[in-house]
């Protein structure tokens, strides 16, 4: 087994040099990122920020890891402005190398940090300077790769780490990987020095004018590679597309957790039911099995909607007791899950509510003007609403967070927690329009989103809003079948307009961003045609 590490985003150039290097990885999936590109056995493959020291140190020490190799990020998907940079280069390094200090026999390990030639700004004449000419960075991934090689030196003299800096000629991905895997092989051996540099030679007469690459050439074993494969990158990013990640799921034993298992399994998506439980355990044993199971995602499908003998959220108008019961499902295990995510770096998707709302003079039950993502709770009619109403608004102070508020979920099963399957049961149906949410529709919908590393609150609700009646009436037509029910109205001071939300949701943010959703009746018609079948 190979004792190197690969550290980096799940890109082309991180997972080639793993591929070369049989090295273990620890990865920051990216919405780009391709399972194709990854050769690695799964065992071998951690996922996760290198700013998660927890975890750091975990693999290293697992892994027995005696070569590190840290891959700066590359990505350039987002526009981000310098001190952004700055903060993806320089906090995500630091956290690495304390993660990397606590780890055993810390001091017997080798990093080989890729840096590049972009630390010295415009070059005149093009004459490469010595590896200790001043640095005179001109562009925001120059600055970063600049201090981070400051900081690499700090901690070099501060707790003599065996550091090594091998700069690249460029901070896009080499033409050849032959002299960059033999670099990183040869430069463990070389232990003098703190956090020395070694520039990589350019293949051009420049590395003849002076003593930029000798240092490195010079190394016992060293020899240099004029060809190489150069179609590494084509033949890499023309292999089809399947999306990299591991999905942690809490809750995947629920309703929709099962459902969502399911979905992610058939798509090939690698699926990990949690075994703690936020609320029950405590912080660090969660933090822990993050850790251990080194997810791409976190899911959370847990919350508190009924217990023994009551099916509903009435369960949770008792005393203090159910007032527990409802804190720690409904808001502190969220906000605990959100919390650990965005210390580790990773994305988190909450699967929340929308009965956070009621119909008042601007928001009338025509639906014209509906609750958007913006919107704050305003429904305490029920102990369930009045804590998810605080969920949701600290769940906003998470950038890593997606907040799905979901309504009345509706599938196709014959199931007693199908809206659908119940409504055909009842004798009685109220008539007020509400949104729902057609799981079917809308669970693919939340995978993609989740993949995408979308963020913020969404309605997670298929465009539009219904009546009970009216999805009955839908059924009978669809099916042929005469239901017996009575439609019962539903005033402004009605004990059912007291006691639970009845809202419409604005879909305008969801509609963008998957234009694929089904209005809702249009997604009732085809969960009465799958349930009849």
């Amino acid at each position: 087994m190979s004792s190197t590490l690969v550290i980096g985003e799940a890109s082309p150039l991180t997972t080639a040099l793993a591929e070369k290097l049989n090295a273990a990885v620890l990865l920051d999936v990216l919405p780009t990122s391709n399972a194709a590109w990854l050769t690695v056995p799964r065992e071998r493959v951690f996922f996760g920020s290198a700013s998660n020291e927890q975890l750091v140190t975990r693999v290293l020490d697992t892994q027995k890891i005696e070569t590190v190799v840290y891959v700066p990020y590359e990505s350039t998907e987002k526009k981000e402005s310098v001190v952004e940079s700055a903060r993806r280069h320089l906090i995500t390094l630091t956290h690495f190398l304390d993660g990397w200090r606590k780890a055993e026999n810390a001091a017997d390990k080798t990093l080989v940090f890729l840096s590049a030639l972009d630390v010295y700004g415009p070059v005149e004449g093009g004459i490469l300077p010595p590896a200790e000419a001043t640095l005179k960075p001109n562009t925001p991934i120059g600055a970063g790769l600049a201090g981070a090689e400051a900081m690499l030196h700090s901690y070099a003299v501060s707790y003599r780490l065996n550091i090594k800096i091998l700069r690249l000629n460029s901070a896009q991905p080499p033409s050849t990987l032959e002299n960059v895997t033999t670099a990183i092989t040869l430069l463990p051996a070389h232990k003098t020095g703190p956090a020395e540099i070694f520039n990589l030679p350019t293949g051009t007469s420049n590395d003849l004018t002076n003593e930029y690459t000798s240092k490195l050439t010079n190394l016992a074993g060293w020899t240099s590679s004029n060809g190489g494969d150069s179609t590494w990158l084509q033949t890499r990013t023309s292999k089809p597309f399947t999306p990299l990640a591991r999905f942690l799921i809490y809750g995947a034993k629920g309703w929709i957790g099962e459902q969502f298992v399911a979905l992610l399994q058939s798509r090939g998506l690698e699926a990990v039911a949690a075994t703690t439980r936020p609320g029950t355990d405590r912080d660090e044993v969660i933090a822990a099995e993050i850790a251990s199971v080194a997810p791409s995602h976190i899911v959370s499908m847990l919350g508190r909607t009924h217990g023994p003998g009551i099916g509903n959220i009435d369960y949770l108008e008792g005393g203090p007791d159910k007032l527990t019961e409802n804190v720690r499902d409904n808001l502190y295990a969220p906000w605990s899950l959100a919390n650990l995510a965005e210390k580790f770096g990773l994305h988190f998707t909450y699967l929340g509510t929308g009965c956070l709302f009621e119909y008042d003079e601007e928001h009338q039950r025509d639906g014209k003007a509906a609750y958007n993502e913006d919107s704050l709770p305003n429904f305490k009619g029920n102990k369930y609403s009045a804590i998810k109403g605080f969920t949701d608004l600290t769940l906003r102070s998470f950038k890593h967070t997606l907040n799905a508020r979901i309504r009345l979920p509706i599938n196709d099963e014959d199931s007693p927690r199908n809206l659908l399957r119940k409504l055909i049961g009842f004798s009685k149906v109220q008539d007020i329009p509400n949104s729902v949410t057609y799981l079917p529709n809308l669970l693919p919908i939340l995978v993609d989103l989740a993949l995408e590393k979308t963020s913020g609150a969404l309605n997670l609700v298929n465009p539009g809003a219904i009546t009970f009646p009216e999805i009955l009436k839908i059924y009978e037509t669809e099916t042929g079948k005469k239901l017996t029910y009575e439609a019962v109205e539903v005033g402004p001071d009605s004990p059912a307009v007291k006691t639970r939300a009845h809202c419409t949701l604005d879909t305008t943010r969801l509609e963008a961003l998957a234009p694929s959703v089904l209005p809702i009746k249009e997604a009732l018609k085809q969960a009465v045609h799958r349930l009849a079948v």
